[in-house]
């Protein structure tokens, strides 16, 4: 089997298109981690944090999962489309979170 990366074009969002598959997904993945017992002080979701927190937002065309601590970007994960940040970015909260996760199951879906 040969790769064609021809096949996984991505095609780029408007801001505006962003702006609003931001504000129905944040949501979700909000009242996921709410659901799952995640502290709300333990992740950002629309910008970053100087407090050493997870951050799940878009970059371009791309979502980003990230840590963020003083303004700076670290261990940045980039994805297509918000799903899969999504599940990343509840998947990896409940690593973090070993106090309330201690087998920190593999979660195929989040949210």
């Amino acid at each position: 089997m040969n790769f064609n990366s021809a096949q996984y074009q991505h095609k780029p969002l408007s801001p505006h298109e962003m702006s609003n598959l931001k504000a129905q997904i944040f949501p979700l993945i909000e009242r996921r981690l709410t659901e799952l017992g995640i502290p709300r002080s333990a992740y950002v979701m629309g910008g970053e944090s100087n407090a050493a927190q997870l951050c799940i937002d878009t970059d371009g065309d791309f979502w980003s999962v990230f840590t963020s601590e003083r303004g700076e970007r670290f261990n940045p994960g980039l994805f297509f489309d918000p799903w899969s940040a999504g599940n990343y970015f509840v998947w990896e909260l409940m690593r973090r979170h070993k106090d309330i996760f201690p087998d920190h199951p593999v979660i195929p879906f989040c949210f």
